[in-house]
Protein backbone atom coordinates (compact mmCIF):
# COMPACT_ATOMS: atom_id res chain seq x y z
CA UNK A 1 0.00 0.00 0.00
CA UNK A 2 2.81 2.42 0.81
CA UNK A 3 4.39 1.60 -2.54
CA UNK A 4 1.15 2.69 -4.24
CA UNK A 5 1.27 5.97 -2.35
CA UNK A 6 4.89 6.46 -3.38
CA UNK A 7 4.04 5.72 -6.98
CA UNK A 8 1.07 8.10 -6.80
CA UNK A 9 3.25 10.87 -5.36
CA UNK A 10 5.86 10.28 -8.05
CA UNK A 11 3.21 10.32 -10.78
CA UNK A 12 1.72 13.56 -9.40
CA UNK A 13 5.16 15.17 -9.29
CA UNK A 14 5.88 14.10 -12.87
CA UNK A 15 2.50 15.45 -14.00
CA UNK A 16 3.16 18.78 -12.25
CA UNK A 17 6.54 19.06 -13.95
CA UNK A 18 5.06 18.16 -17.35
CA UNK A 19 2.30 20.75 -16.89
CA UNK A 20 4.84 23.39 -15.93
CA UNK A 21 6.95 22.57 -18.99
CA UNK A 22 3.90 22.84 -21.26
CA UNK A 23 3.00 26.17 -19.71
CA UNK A 24 6.55 27.41 -20.18
CA UNK A 25 6.62 26.37 -23.81
CA UNK A 26 3.22 27.93 -24.56
CA UNK A 27 4.07 31.16 -22.76
CA UNK A 28 7.47 31.40 -24.39
CA UNK A 29 5.99 30.79 -27.84
CA UNK A 30 3.34 33.45 -27.28
CA UNK A 31 5.88 35.95 -26.08
CA UNK A 32 8.23 35.21 -28.96
CA UNK A 33 5.41 35.68 -31.46
CA UNK A 34 4.68 39.06 -29.89
CA UNK A 35 8.29 40.02 -30.59
CA UNK A 36 9.11 40.77 -26.95
CA UNK A 37 12.23 38.59 -26.99
CA UNK A 38 13.63 35.40 -28.42
CA UNK A 39 12.01 32.10 -27.55
CA UNK A 40 15.04 31.03 -25.50
CA UNK A 41 15.09 34.26 -23.50
CA UNK A 42 11.36 34.09 -22.81
CA UNK A 43 11.61 30.46 -21.76
CA UNK A 44 14.56 31.18 -19.45
CA UNK A 45 12.70 34.05 -17.81
CA UNK A 46 9.54 32.01 -17.30
CA UNK A 47 11.53 29.03 -16.02
CA UNK A 48 13.22 31.22 -13.44
CA UNK A 49 9.84 32.47 -12.22
CA UNK A 50 7.96 29.18 -12.22
CA UNK A 51 10.63 26.65 -11.44
CA UNK A 52 11.27 27.91 -7.92
CA UNK A 53 7.59 27.52 -7.04
CA UNK A 54 7.24 24.17 -8.82
CA UNK A 55 10.43 22.78 -7.32
CA UNK A 56 9.41 23.90 -3.83
CA UNK A 57 6.00 22.26 -4.24
CA UNK A 58 7.44 18.98 -5.52
CA UNK A 59 10.17 18.94 -2.86
CA UNK A 60 7.55 19.46 -0.14
CA UNK A 61 5.50 16.57 -1.51
CA UNK A 62 8.57 14.34 -1.71
CA UNK A 63 9.64 15.21 1.84
CA UNK A 64 6.13 14.47 3.12
CA UNK A 65 6.18 11.14 1.32
CA UNK A 66 9.64 10.28 2.68
CA UNK A 67 8.50 11.09 6.21
CA UNK A 68 5.36 8.98 5.76
CA UNK A 69 7.37 6.06 4.39
CA UNK A 70 9.87 6.30 7.24
CA UNK A 71 7.00 6.30 9.73
CA UNK A 72 5.56 3.22 7.99
CA UNK A 73 8.94 1.50 8.25
CA UNK A 74 9.17 2.24 11.96
CA UNK A 75 5.63 1.00 12.54
CA UNK A 76 6.28 -2.21 10.62
CA UNK A 77 9.48 -2.86 12.53
CA UNK A 78 7.66 -2.43 15.81
CA UNK A 79 4.79 -4.73 14.84
CA UNK A 80 6.63 -7.33 12.82
CA UNK A 81 10.06 -8.80 12.34
CA UNK A 82 9.46 -9.09 8.61
CA UNK A 83 12.68 -7.78 7.07
CA UNK A 84 11.39 -8.04 3.49
CA UNK A 85 8.67 -5.45 4.19
CA UNK A 86 11.26 -3.16 5.76
CA UNK A 87 13.60 -3.62 2.82
CA UNK A 88 10.78 -2.83 0.39
CA UNK A 89 9.82 0.32 2.27
CA UNK A 90 13.49 1.31 2.53
CA UNK A 91 13.78 0.99 -1.23
CA UNK A 92 10.80 3.30 -1.63
CA UNK A 93 12.51 5.90 0.56
CA UNK A 94 15.68 5.69 -1.51
CA UNK A 95 13.71 6.10 -4.75
CA UNK A 96 11.91 9.12 -3.30
CA UNK A 97 15.20 10.70 -2.28
CA UNK A 98 16.56 10.17 -5.79
CA UNK A 99 13.64 12.22 -7.13
CA UNK A 100 15.00 15.23 -5.27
Amino acid sequence: MSQNRSEDALREAQEAIASAEQLLEASAATRAQAGASSLDEARAQLESQLSAEDIAMVEAQVHEEITRIQDDIKARRMHSGNSSASASAGGAVRRSRQMI
